[in-house]
């Protein structure tokens, strides 16, 4: 892991990672947890050779938004940052795989 940022915002939370893949592609993993799930994301970047990031892969909220914590005030941020975290492991691996066939 390269870095690591959570936040919790007034609508939802979010989870940025930057990593290495073992092809040495440097990605980046964003998920986004809004109120609304139309509003949430999840999605992959890889670092081009510009230095640009480019969408690899991505995984519509009605695959995850459910299983994930409402923000509220009660709740701790280190619960919504676990809620993101398997959502975000799972598209980095996604990423990887296809990186690896290149």
């Amino acid at each position: 892991m390269i870095d690591s940022t959570f936040e919790v915002r007034t609508n939802g939370y979010s989870l940025t990672e930057v990593s290495k893949t073992d092809s040495g592609h440097t990605i980046r993993v964003s998920v986004i947890r809004d109120f609304y799930d139309h509003q949430s994301s999840a999605a992959v970047y890889v670092l081009t050779p510009a230095l640009a990031w480019t969408q690899l892969v991505s995984a519509p909220a009605s695959d995850w938004f459910a299983d994930t914590l409402t923000r509220s005030p009660i709740r701790e941020a280190s619960d919504l940052r676990a809620c993101l975290e398997p959502i975000a492991h799972d598209l980095a691996t996604r990423a990887a795989a296809i990186l690896s066939g290149l």
